[in-house]
């Protein structure tokens, strides 16, 4: 049996670039998600802990997704310095830099003022939308990379499904991340809007 096997190594070294580009992509989208929802018009013991709850979601997936985008580029280093080196050919190389998300730590109770604007946020959620729309894009475009690498053999197969895995997960922590962003949204303007009669 004849099987192929080959690294690119200067493919590599651009998958690296857009693994980077991707978790920056996902730092910058979940950035946003934090500061939207500290900027709202809401204020008061309640805006205070969806605020706070909201960044601490933000900080903690971020981290996830670093961690994972970590592994999945340690797979890639060892599995295509292996295949390279035993052909004769130089070291990969991938890191993905490390940004984190910051919590507006400014979100305070404003002494005897609870408002909030139903509007603005009920708007929140295509805020929530649109950030977590962008996040799922920037892990698409991550995986799609790694596909397209000019690299062939069992290793990259074994890598490509890895990446596969973990892309999934922080896909499916994603939808319930923003599913309880939006229930929490809901929930409060509903419970706002029946008291307001």
């Amino acid at each position: 049996m004849s099987t192929d096997i080959r690294v690119n190594a200067e493919s590599i070294d651009r998958y690296g670039d857009t693994a980077t580009e991707c978790f920056a992509g996902v730092q910058s989208a979940l950035q946003a998600l934090v500061d939207a929802v500290a900027n709202v018009n809401y204020q008061g013991e309640n805006a205070v802990a969806f605020k706070k709850q909201a960044g601490a979601l933000s900080v903690a997936f971020a981290e996830g997704i670093h961690k994972d985008m970590v592994a999945m580029t340690g797979s890639v280093n060892a599995a295509t310095t292996a295949v390279s080196n035993s052909l004769g050919g130089r070291n990969v190389s991938v890191t993905v830099a490390a940004k984190s998300v910051t919590p507006n730590e400014g979100v305070q109770a404003d002494a005897g003022v609870v408002q909030v604007n139903t509007a603005a946020l009920s708007g929140l959620k295509s805020d929530v939308e649109a950030q977590f729309k962008a996040v799922t894009s920037q892990l698409t475009t991550h995986q799609g990379a790694l596909t397209s690498t000019d690299w062939t053999g069992a290793a990259k197969d074994r890598a490509v499904g890895e990446v596969g895995k973990l892309t999934t997960n922080s896909m499916e922590q994603c939808e319930t991340a923003q599913k309880s962003l939006n229930e929490f949204i809901t929930t409060q303007v509903d419970n706002t809007m029946r008291s307001d009669v």
